[in-house]
């Protein structure tokens, strides 16, 4: 596409990134859609990681993340083993391989077209404009609302995750208007690691506080914490961090354990 005020510019030359979302959330972009790709072809999550120059850390990370935004297992892992441990692809996480792959095809055939002159400037812009909203918190649970309660100012909004799961989030009632929110609805939870606790099935638990069951998947040490991941039901895990303490008292791997946290720390993004 030469410039009109001067034909003997340089064509343009068009390239953008293409992420797949989920109520505002990153689920597939560039770099996750090549971490799946490896992992595919290698089963190694370390070389996988290596491959696409993340820490075997961060590789887990975008798993976890990726399990939890989906809804549903994209990655089944198994820990240990030689590399560090190992994960296949589920037959959804193979189908949103090959759907990423078709549509960066099609979305370079259409930065193709654009560069041969196929539509006005502003018009192609406004099409590939797009905010991708990003959040540092650990914990990002996708469900549907299935409860809301008002309450004075306030309003409870209990969603239902894929694995049947309940949590509450507290909320604003002007925050529940902005967003849109009302009973079926898409949503996803967002709270911080540091912000829930890891107790035993036995504890005495808040009335009023969220309980996520699942059992001890891991634990990683960190600047004199420790950050333990529950895996729940269904594929999904959250991430509880906490003073670190003897390593002797950790629980084991396989211990039963309930992520506890209050619906006041719960943040909720919905799609509009």
């Amino acid at each position: 596409m030469p410039s009109p005020t001067n034909p003997d510019a340089k064509p343009l030359l068009f390239a953008t990134q293409l992420f797949v979302e989920r109520d505002g959330q990153e689920l597939v972009g560039p770099r996750r859609f090549e971490l799946l790709r490896q992992i595919a072809e290698g089963g190694s999550i370390s070389a996988a990681a290596q491959a696409v120059g993340i820490s075997y850390r961060s590789a887990w990370g975008a798993i976890d993340a990726l399990n939890n935004l989906a809804g549903e297992p994209i990655v089944e892992r198994s820990k240990g083993g030689v590399g560090g441990g190992g994960a296949t692809l589920t037959a959804a996480g193979r189908t949103l391989l090959d759907t990423y792959a078709a549509l960066q095809a099609k979305q370079q055939e259409f930065l193709d077209w654009v560069a041969s002159g196929g539509n006005d400037m502003q018009h192609w812009l406004g099409m590939l404009s797009r905010l991708s909203m990003r959040m540092s918190a650990r914990n990002q649970l996708a469900g549907v609302v299935e409860r809301i309660d008002l309450v004075g100012p306030q309003a409870s909004v209990q969603l239902r995750l894929a694995n049947a799961q309940s949590l509450r989030a507290l909320v604003s009632r002007l925050s529940l208007d902005h967003l849109g929110l009302d009973v079926g609805a898409p949503a996803i939870a967002v709270f911080k690691s540091s912000a829930a606790s890891a107790v035993g099935p036995d504890a005495l638990v808040p009335a009023r506080a969220n309980r996520l069951e699942g059992h001890l998947a891991e634990t990683e040490h960190d600047a004199g914490r420790v950050e333990m991941t529950l895996a729940l039901p269904g594929g999904l895990s959250v991430f509880c961090l906490q003073e670190a303490v003897d390593e002797a008292a950790l629980p084991l791997p396989g211990t039963s354990l309930i992520a506890v946290f209050d619906p006041s720390v719960v943040l909720l993004a919905a799609s509009h």
